[in-house]
């Protein structure tokens, strides 16, 4: 190729480099980096004006024990009382120191109990417990107790080849204190004589007539032993006993504005929210929060 020939070549290769299309350039950027969100602090109380307060929030009392709860009322449980047959209605809560039990139904003389998701029945408040509760004369003497009163006593023999004779009796009545509160009540003694073992079965209750429950029971043998027993640690119930309302009158403060910020003052306005936070309300929204606590207060003891 001569020397003018090369040159040609060059200059068109390099006029056709110059009109080719450009290729775009493809520039890979780092994904955003998404900081967290900061963590909510529940530790923290927050302030909520009434209009924002959550509905039905949870009262955090400043330290105060667990307690029986009558929704509408305010019962006085240590005021003596006549012990006719009134249980605790159909969808009472009953928390123990042997676990939670909630009264099913009531059904005539049997009350029907859920235990922790085992439901058992206990005929006249009385039979809990009892292995042989199914017999038609121990049943009836439980029945026959009611109302109780102080050294009445009842025995019915059950019809199995056992031969069992249980013997209920009022032994006393007592103001006892409980985890959830002090009552005054009814101690039955219920003895399970067993000739053909000799063995002797005994369980004693305290009834509690102002929330139609035995509140504590013990049980034990002879030979001596403990096998068992429980403590009510609370109670709520969705509307008062019947006998509650023979309850003794007792003073209260008035409902005033000025009585409503010493219960606040005293107490705290702080209440558990739903999403586990806690805040504070003000004064007239925390009342109508804790309206049963408040009622309580305003009994002068």
């Amino acid at each position: 190729m001569t020397p003018k020939a090369a040159l040609l070549c060059s200059v068109g290769a390099f006029a056709f480099a110059f009109a080719a299309p450009a290729v775009a350039q493809v520039v890979m950027q780092p994904a955003p980096v998404v900081q967290p969100a900061a963590p909510v602090v529940t530790d923290q109380p927050v302030v909520l004006p009434p209009a924002e307060a959550a509905a039905d929030p949870v009262v955090i009392p400043p330290g105060a024990p667990v307690h029986v709860t009558v929704p509408q009322t305010t019962v006085n449980t240590t005021v003596p009382l006549t012990a006719p047959f009134n249980p605790a209605p159909a969808n009472t809560v009953i928390e123990t120191t042997a676990g939670r039990r909630v009264v099913q139904a009531v059904n005539g003389w049997d009350v029907l109990f859920d235990d922790q998701g085992t439901v058992h029945r206990s005929h006249a408040l009385l039979t809990d417990g009892l292995p042989d509760q199914n017999s038609i004369a121990v049943r009836a003497a439980a029945e026959r107790m009611w109302p109780l009163t102080v050294g009445k006593w009842q025995t019915g023999h059950s019809e199995t080849s056992d031969a069992h004779a249980v013997t209920y009796n009022v032994l006393r009545t007592e103001n006892i204190t409980v985890p959830a509160g002090a009552f005054f009540t009814y101690v039955v003694e219920r003895r399970d004589h067993a000739p053909m073992s000799g063995n002797d079965a005994y369980r004693t209750m305290w009834y509690a007539p102002s929330v139609g429950a035995m509140v504590k029971a013990t049980d034990g043998r002879v030979p001596p032993g403990v096998n068992g027993g429980y403590q009510v640690v609370s109670m709520a119930l969705p509307y008062p006993v019947a006998n509650a309302a023979a309850a003794a009158a007792v003073a209260r403060r008035p409902d005033t504005v000025a009585n409503q910020t010493e219960y606040c003052r005293e107490r705290g306005t702080t209440v558990r929210l739903a999403d586990g936070r806690t805040a504070v309300l003000d004064c007239p929204s925390y009342i109508q929060a804790d309206r049963a606590g408040y009622d309580n207060w305003l009994i002068v003891r």
